[in-house]
């Protein structure tokens, strides 16, 4: 009989949700569990590994049929590259009876790979978690590729392909990693400099601010908490370039004019622009007061928190824009001025 771990969740966690549908959703996918027999696998242990972290339960059908597939795969790439980490959810009432289910299950179908009891936490953390079993698919490097909800006849010829060609795959050298996570947007400076934008999977809020007209103490303060809040958004002050230097309690850098207009920035103030970790603007807005600010501190939290919803928001506004703008235009219909039925025509 094949052995197999029963592992138990020690912590886990996912830092930030990125892409999109089924495309790098979860940027940086943090776990340890500890089995039953004082092992610890975390993702440092698998990191350099293709890896199926698959959410399921016994009392699922769709689940149960996957595992003959997942054994299967599990023994044939195990060797060449391949790690697979099953969570279970099962419907009891105390984490012994669940130990004891999944224990009888993975004796009786001789499954091979690791198992853990999953939490509502590690679901939480899944974007947009739609049911079972959900599978969770990482290139080397925890580079999430995919994730696949359900699973039915023709998924396992699909499952074995992506996990030759995940095995395949040349692994990224360091540099090459490091030159992924560059900024892709660089604003001039008026002393010769540039500034970054983005980079290293950060947003950046860019506030360009008056030199003799700044914040208002309320919208300082927001902006400063919501930076505290997020550790993955670089706040930047900045100035336009022939108006003169900013205040030194403010700090900040003076920008050329032309960068700030690439952005349609430098004729409002205060102005806000937040942008991707690419560069891409996201959000734009200007003004001191509470609405203005409430409402941009929304945006910084759900493009953060939930970039996936974000960018469906987004698109749905965009397609809504370019619908009416493809409107025809309307006149309005030429009044006819009707003849006086009080006058009368004389020779």
């Amino acid at each position: 009989m094949l052995s197999f771990r029963l592992l138990r969740v020690v912590a886990i966690s996912v830092l930030a949700a990125a892409p999109a549908a089924a495309q790098a959703e979860i940027e940086d996918f943090e776990f340890a569990v500890e089995s039953i027999d004082g092992g610890h696998l975390t993702q440092n242990d698998v990191k350099d590994k293709v890896l199926i972290v698959d959410l399921w339960g016994t009392w699922c059908p769709p689940c149960r049929k996957a595992v003959p597939v997942l054994s299967r795969l599990y023994e044939k790439y195990h060797d060449k590259g391949l790690e697979i980490l099953g969570l279970n959810y099962e419907k009891t009432s105390t984490d012994a009876e669940a130990l004891e289910k999944v224990r009888n299950f993975a004796t009786r179908n001789e499954i091979p790979y690791p198992l853990a009891l999953g939490t509502e936490d590690i679901k939480a953390q899944v974007p947009n978690f739609r049911g079972y079993p959900t599978m969770l698919m990482f290139r080397r490097g925890l580079a999430l590729d995919e994730i696949k909800v359900g699973f039915g006849p023709s998924e396992a010829e699909k499952l074995e392909k992506w996990i030759q060609d995940a095995i395949a795959a040349k692994p990224t050298t360091e540099a090459e990693d490091e030159a992924k996570r560059a900024p892709e947007l660089f604003l001039e400076l008026t002393d010769g400099g540039k500034l970054a934008v983005g980079g290293v999977d950060h947003y950046t809020l860019l506030v360009l601010v008056h030199p003799k007209h700044g914040l208002d103490p309320a919208t300082a303060k927001a902006l400063a908490d919501v930076a505290a809040k997020h550790k993955k958004l670089t706040l930047s002050f900045v100035g336009r370039g022939d108006l003169g230097a900013l205040p030194q309690s403010r700090g900040g850098v003076l920008v050329k004019t032309e960068s700030l207009a690439k952005l349609r920035m430098g004729k409002a103030f205060p102005a806000y622009v937040l942008l991707s970790p690419k560069g891409k603007t996201l959000y734009r807005d200007s003004g001191n007061g509470d609405t203005t600010i409430k409402k941009l501190v929304a945006e910084i939290d759900e493009e953060i928190t939930d970039p996936q919803k974000a960018a469906k928001k987004r698109a749905a506004a965009a397609a809504q824009e370019k619908a009416e703008a493809a409107k025809p235009e309307s006149t309005p219909p030429v009044k006819v001025k009707q003849p006086d039925s009080h006058k009368h025509k004389h020779d």
